[in-house]
Order: structure tokens, then sequence, then C-alpha cells
């Protein structure tokens, strides 16, 4: 009689298997046909040609009829992680998860929802989890870097700061005039200025500190300090010591920032306390169309001269400016398009080389050559316009072209070589603006 029991059970455990069995070889074939339906193969080649807003509407759909299907909610999760739909992402994700725990490559992106949603201690443990798998270095390194972000988040704060040590060149110091004769009136005068060419070595640090708040994160605290050092090598009276501080209040809403900021900056030149700026900046950031970035920055500034002989070049300044990069080439070069307008007044004496009006455009292009190496071209073109002028000169108005070439190699995560050539051409109504320089400089850049 036990022997026919156990006869049973065992005919009954054999036929649950075979029921499983036949569940999962049903469950993989429904996988197979999905994978291999139009709708499916549709949706996929609109994900890899990166048309993302078509391939979630799509994936959508095939996720109401196959709320299980592994592969449809993993790229549904995908495309909606693309476009910054992070709610729609997580779920996809999540439900990935449910149906297969140990898909790495879904949990890893569920961590890194939960690290742009802000939810860090979530992260963390989905990011670890994925660290205990068989994993490829280079993902390892990514999450190592994720990690190391959450690590700076829970501090409450974060701290950045760089190193700049630079050797530089410049073969017109003093901006000398490279004409022979200068008209003054009806005077034609013999140019007797020497251009001077010098070596020089800079020092640059920068600090920015970031302080969330803590009652709401969307709001921080900035601190920017910045001291720069210039030392000539023969003409010491070029020396430049130059302390920039900022602080303000920082707001971030979805796609834009704001912050708007309290700035100091105070100069020394040779042995001379020279000039103090003071003011308020407003800046706003805007992620666009995807990788693209519009930044508006306006100033509002004060000028004093600290020799009582230069209190003449006292003078208020009202600043716009706006930047918009764009990635090109599948986002491994950025094009960069700038504008400038600056209206700076003065505020007393008879000085007729303060009060100007100053427009300047610049187009910058940034191109990664070889892994670990970036080049970089800008072209800039200012007018300067001068509203007072000497009744014996021209109405002066300044036209200076600037380009600017830059090599880099990184050298690892932390630190830079790079190489910048300059040559400014300046052309103006009176002669003496008049010049043309040419200047290099090599920079270590050390990010600690």
């Amino acid at each position: 009689m036990f022997k026919v029991i156990l006869t049973i059970v065992s005919l009954l455990f054999i036929s649950l298997d075979a029921q499983d069995m036949g569940t999962q070889s049903n469950k993989l074939n429904q996988e197979l046909e999905v994978r291999n339906s139009k709708s499916y193969l549709d949706a996929f080649n609109f994900f890899k040609m990166g048309d993302f807003t078509k391939s979630l509407k799509l994936f959508e759909q095939l996720s109401s009829e196959y709320p299980e299907h592994e592969y449809v909610n993993y790229y549904y999760g995908r495309s909606a992680f693309e476009l910054e739909q992070y709610e729609l992402a997580y779920s996809a994700f999540d439900r990935v998860l449910i149906t297969n725990p140990s898909n790495h490559r879904a949990r890893l992106e569920l961590a890194r929802v939960l690290f742009l949603m802000k939810g860090y201690k979530e992260a963390k443990k989905e990011f670890e989890q994925v660290l205990m798998s068989p994993i490829p270095p280079t993902v390892r390194a990514t999450i190592e870097k994720f990690l190391l972000a959450i690590k700076d988040q829970e501090k409450g704060y974060k701290l950045n700061k760089v190193a700049i040590v630079g050797f530089g060149w410049d073969d017109n110091i003093n901006n000398n005039t490279y004409l022979n004769n200068i008209l003054y009136g009806n005077l034609i005068l013999d140019n007797d200025t020497n251009k001077k060419s010098d070596s020089n070595l800079k020092f640059i640090l920068v600090g920015n500190l970031v302080v969330p708040y803590e009652k709401n994160n969307k709001i921080t605290f900035e601190t920017t300090a910045i001291a720069f050092l210039q030392k000539q090598r023969h003409y010491t009276e070029n020396n430049m010591f130059l302390t920039s501080f900022t602080s303000g209040i920082g707001y971030v809403n979805q796609d834009t920032k704001f912050l708007t900021s309290l700035l100091y900056n105070h100069a020394w030149v040779g042995s001379h306390d020279y000039m103090g700026i003071y003011g308020t900046s407003l800046n706003i950031k805007r992620k666009i169309l995807n990788d693209n970035l519009l930044s508006v920055d306006l100033k509002y500034k004060k000028k004093k001269m600290k020799a009582p002989s230069n209190h003449g070049k006292n003078s208020s300044l009202k600043e716009l400016t706006v930047d918009y990069m764009m990635p090109v080439n599948e986002k491994k070069d950025s094009l960069t398009l700038s504008a400038l307008y600056i209206e700076e007044r003065k505020e007393q004496g008879t000085r007729v080389d303060v009060s100007k009006d100053i427009k300047k455009i610049k187009v910058s292009y940034d191109k990664k050559i070889f892994e670990g190496y970036d080049t970089g071209i800008d072209y800039q073109f200012e007018k300067d316009v001068y509203l007072e002028n000497n009744i014996n000169l021209p109405d002066r108005v300044d036209k200076i072209r600037t380009i600017i070439l830059r090599v880099g190699k990184k050298l690892n995560k932390t630190n830079t070589i790079s190489t910048e050539y300059t040559n400014i051409n300046t052309k103006s109504e009176i002669n003496t603006y008049t010049y043309k320089k040419q200047s290099i400089v090599l920079n270590y850049t050390l990010i600690f």
C-alpha cells in the first residue's frame, strides 16, 4: 500500500514538472514570437536610430499587450529614460525585475533612474547589488563613479576644487601698435614705442561649494572663489593678481536652473592696488532638445578704481550674455554660439575712454580626435563703440578679431595637460589702439 502511495505521488510530481516545463516552453515561444513581430522590430529600430519618442509609443503599446515581457519592458524603460520620463522608466525596469530578478542590466538602469530622481539611498542599494555580479570592468568603473557621487550627496554638500599651473609667452604685452605713424588731428606723429614680449608663469585656484537646502532639495546655496596670479619674467610692472568671489542661491525646476548671486572682484597690477568690482548677477540655464543647453547671464556691476588719478574711470556696467551649446557628431563633439553685450557708463570726470557699448559674438567648436585627446577652436569678433571722443581725434571704434586654438590630453581622471594659442588683431579708428598680438600657454590642470 505504501509503495502504491509513493508511486501515485511520484506520478503527480512528474505531471506537475511536465506542466511547468510546458508553461516555460509556451512562455519562451511567446517571447520569441513577440520579438519577431513587426511591432517589436519597428520599435527596436526606432530605438537604435535614436528616435525615442516613436520607440516609446510603440513599446508602450506592446507593454499593455504583454505586461510581463522582459525585453518589451526593458526597451520601454530605456526609451523613457532617454526622454527623461523617469517615472515611466522606473515602472518599466521594476516590471523587468519582477519577471527576472537576475537581469543586471535592468537593475543598473533602475539604479540610474533612482539616482536621477534623487533617491540616493535606494540607488546605492541597487548599485551595490549589481556590483556583486560578474560585470565588465567598464560597467564596474561607472557604478563606482555613481557611488562616489552618492557619497558626496550623503555629506550634505559638494566641494569642487581645481588648481591650474601655466607657463606662457606673449609677443606684445602692452598692446603696442605696429603702425609706424600715428595720426593726431592733422598731425602725423612717428611711433616711438617698442613692442615688448615676455614669458610668464600663472597660478589659478578655484573652489566651488554647493550646499543643498535641507527642507527643499531644489534649492542650493552656492559659493565660488577664484585666485589668479600672473608673474612676468622681465616686466614685473605687468604682474597681476586677481581675486573673484560670488555667492548666491540656486533653484532647479525640471530642466531649468536659476542662480542669483552677489559678486566681488579685486585686481592688483604690478605693486599697486588697481580696482574693485562689485555687483549682482542672474544666471538661467535650460536644457532643451535633449542635450542642447541654453544659458542666459545678466549682470549689473560697479567698477571702482583705487588710485585717485584714475577715479575718472569709475563706471557702472550692464551685461547680457547668451550661450547656446549643442552636441554634434553623435554627441562626441560640441558647437557653442555666444553673444555678449556690455553697456559701460562713466560716473564722473571728463575722460573720453570710459563710456562705451561692447558687442561680441563667438563661435566655439570642441572635438575629440582620439581617446583622451580634445581639441577646440574659437572665433570671436568684438566691436567697441566709444560714446565720447577727443575733438582732435576721429570717433573711436575698435574692431577686435580673436582666434584661439586648443589641444588637451587627459592624463587620468583628475589630471589634464593642455596648450592654447591665441591670435588677436585689433583695428581702431585711432591708430594708437591698432595692434596685433600672439600668445601661447601650456597648462597643467588638477582636480582634487
